[in-house]
């Protein structure tokens, strides 16, 4: 009994839809942050207030590192690189397109006809 249309359909919906309300969103959060760093820098109890959330939030329960440390043999671990030079899936590879399809080819392969290097990132309409 609530559907706009038999089967569910209508509403709103649709790409468009999604595109106004990407547009309202972010507008409404530009809007927020000019006027959060605007009583940061000027409401001294705002700030206060916003800082003693913050560092609570840190210091909270909610905080599974409280008080605890890396062991060396994990910190050694953390700098060495994981997957650099021919360790890299990525390794000797490039993106190649022909403005509408992208391929991932060898850099000592030929380029085919029509294909130069670089990536084409693709929109929906």
């Amino acid at each position: 009994c609530m559907n706009l249309q038999p089967g569910g359909g209508g509403g709103i919906s649709g790409e468009e839809h999604n595109r106004k309300l990407n547009i309202a969103r972010s507008k409404i959060w530009k809007k927020f942050r000019e006027e959060h760093l605007y009583k940061l820098k000027n409401d001294l109890e705002y700030r206060e207030k916003y800082s003693k959330s913050v560092s609570i939030s840190k210091k909270g329960k909610s905080n599974g590192w409280l008080g605890k440390h890396h062991s060396d043999k994990t910190k050694e671990k953390l700098r060495k690189p994981k997957n650099s030079g021919v360790n890299n899936p990525q390794y000797g590879t490039c993106w190649i397109t022909n403005g509408i399809e992208n391929k991932k080819i060898h850099k000592i392969d030929i380029i085919p006809n029509g294909w130069y290097l670089g990536r084409k990132i693709k929109i929906k309409d």
